[in-house]
């Protein structure tokens, strides 16, 4: 990992396998948008895409390809809103859905949270959880590791609670309703637990 400037090519979609090595080669970080359909190996764009650049069409949003040539802690993803939808779960979704350019479930998270906050120089604030951090966190209303072993879509993923800096500033619904019964089941007084643990 290059630990001096972190230069970033933003939108990499279409290279060609001579470059992908480069990007670790020369420490640059590439940077990814897989929320939208359009990027998809089975999308109708990629007749589109043949018809105006050939065979390079196949080597678009080569995820893995570029990932894997030692660049780890280099590649991340990002929105492209509003071009493409904001929601970072159906990118983790479209991530795993690449044919021969899909990643892992735990391989998207990170390049949705640790890799892009080292991108800013955040790595040791935010993008993950560890003594000293700011605590930056969801609940979430699913495990998406094993989300598409068990049929479930994580597009389809809801955020119960968000905490920044260790401080809660959203809670759902659904979230409050679910710590007031756990708190009854366990027969603890949830009264006091709800207005120490889960009130903002």
């Amino acid at each position: 990992m290059n630990k001096g400037e972190r230069h970033r090519i933003t939108h990499v979609e279409v290279t060609i396998p001579a470059d992908h090595e480069r990007f670790s080669q020369l420490g640059v970080i590439a940077d990814f948008q897989v929320a939208g359909d359009f990027t998809l190996p089975t999308t109708e764009h990629r007749d589109h895409y043949k018809h105006l650049i050939g065979d390079r069409y196949e080597n678009f949003v080569s995820v893995k390809s570029i990932r894997d040539q030692h660049a780890e802690d280099l590649t991340t993803f990002s929105s492209d809103w509003d071009v493409s939808p904001l929601n970072p779960f159906l990118g983790i979704e479209h991530a795993t859905n690449r044919g021969r350019e899909s990643v892992d479930v735990k391989t998207a998270i990170e390049m949705y949270t640790i890799n892009p906050a080292y991108a800013m120089r955040q790595e040791d604030k935010t993008g993950s959880l560890a003594v000293g951090k700011e605590a930056d966190f969801i609940v979430i209303d699913k495990d998406i590791l094993k989300a598409l072993e068990e049929g479930e879509k994580i597009s389809e993923t809801f955020v119960l609670r968000t905490v920044f800096k260790g401080r809660p500033i959203f809670s759902s619904e659904n979230f409050k309703r679910a710590v007031v019964d756990v708190c009854k089941h366990l027969n603890f007084g949830y009264q006091y637990i709800w207005a120490e643990v889960c009130m903002d």
